[in-house]
């Protein structure tokens, strides 16, 4: 699931989480949990930790058999040389990829320790802050995409990922989105894929 909850400034609140599960009943918890991130976001103050931390308290108790991941994050204004910085956390989605513009090459961030949504015990990770120049790209992405598997048993893998988004630089990001999306579908054989498969991606304008 990808939202944008509004928040009370109306930062540019952004959200790409999971449920496990298949079926009617992951189905009906997606639609809950879409409504606890907007419930959640009403008292955002800039913070994706406590953000998803809030999220958490909520789902505790109404999620049964089952567990939520996430990764939640805003820009901060745009700084005179036009680069801006993405503060992010996650609560089991680590990796995320930036692509450089300067370099034309994909670098994949892990986020620091934290833990998936449905516990009490469980705390997303600090927030982090990744800055972005003008012409890079953030990526994030459910883990319904690198690990979506063949025939055989193969996964799409992290570095065929990075190998596609790099391949598609010249394309603008909605048609990048678009393109790696059809390319796991296609790696699968299946449009009948069993997990979830969202991108997000964004470009900081020139």
């Amino acid at each position: 699931m990808i939202s944008f909850p509004r928040t009370p400034d109306d930062t540019l609140l952004f959200v790409i989480s999971d449920v496990s599960g298949h079926g009617a009943t992951a189905a009906f918890y997606t639609v809950l949990l879409k409504y606890l991130t907007s419930h959640s976001a009403k008292a955002y103050e800039n913070d994706p930790q406590a953000f998803l931390n809030s999220v958490n308290q909520e789902v505790i108790g109404r999620i049964n058999n089952g567990f939520v991941t996430g990764l939640a994050g805003h820009f901060s204004p745009r700084k005179p040389d036009g680069s801006r910085e993405l503060i992010l956390s996650h609560a089991g989605h680590r990796q995320v990829l930036i692509f450089r513009k300067n370099t034309q090459t994909i670098e994949m961030i892990e986020l620091p320790n934290g833990t998936i949504m449905g516990f009490p015990s469980c705390g997303a990770s600090k927030p982090q802050s990744i800055l972005l120049a003008p012409g890079d790209r953030f990526y994030a992405f459910t883990d319904g995409v690198v690990e979506a598997c063949d025939k055989s048993g193969e996964e799409f893998g992290m570095a065929r990922l990075i190998e596609e988004f790099t391949k598609l630089s010249n394309r603008n990001t909605q048609d990048t989105l678009d393109a790696i999306h059809q390319t796991a579908l296609t790696f699968t054989n299946s449009l009948d894929q069993q997990d979830d498969v969202s991108i997000l991606g964004f470009e900081v304008q020139d």
